[in-house]
């Protein structure tokens, strides 16, 4: 008897998404994520 394995892998998502869920979860515990104006802003001010 063979045993049948189904995988559910949710809804697909594109590059973009998981990139940002990426983002997310670094930010905060492992990494400051800013966007490129926020930080050019930074050495502008300095």
């Amino acid at each position: 008897m063979q045993a049948l394995i189904i995988i559910d892998m949710g809804a697909p998502r594109s590059a973009d998404d998981v990139h940002y869920m990426a983002l997310s979860n670094l930010d905060g515990e492992y990494a400051a994520i800013v966007d490129t104006a926020s930080l050019l802003g930074t050495f502008k001010d300095s």
